[in-house]
């Protein structure tokens, strides 16, 4: 099984970003952060995801759900349904304003 970057990259970035994501999650220690993080990122997804509203998305989606997996799963303080949550309502709001061309 050899590793064909031009073919693999969205799986190679998407387990790299799940690893960074872990480790970031680890490092933060309290729940606010935690929370407040989860919304920015979540953010910062949602405008990726919107630059690449073109494209196909199945590879993106892949990177995305990779970082917030790794994020959700190194998150020691607070509840894990909450990051998530907290990550959607920020990949929801910049699609909004998007939509609604204020940015």
């Amino acid at each position: 099984m050899d590793l064909n970057f031009t073919q693999d990259w969205p799986e190679i970035v998407a387990f790299s970003l799940l690893l960074i994501g872990f480790l970031i999650s680890l490092t933060i220690g309290s729940v606010f952060l935690t929370y407040l993080l989860g919304f920015l990122f979540g953010l910062m997804a949602g405008h990726f995801w919107y630059e690449r509203k073109k494209d196909k998305k199945a590879k993106y989606l892949l990177i995305i759900v990779g970082f917030a997996l790794g994020y959700t799963a190194g998150a020691y303080y607070g509840n894990r349904i909450i990051t998530i949550a907290c990550f959607l309502v920020g990949v929801f709001t910049v699609l909004c304003i998007h939509k609604k061309k204020w940015i």
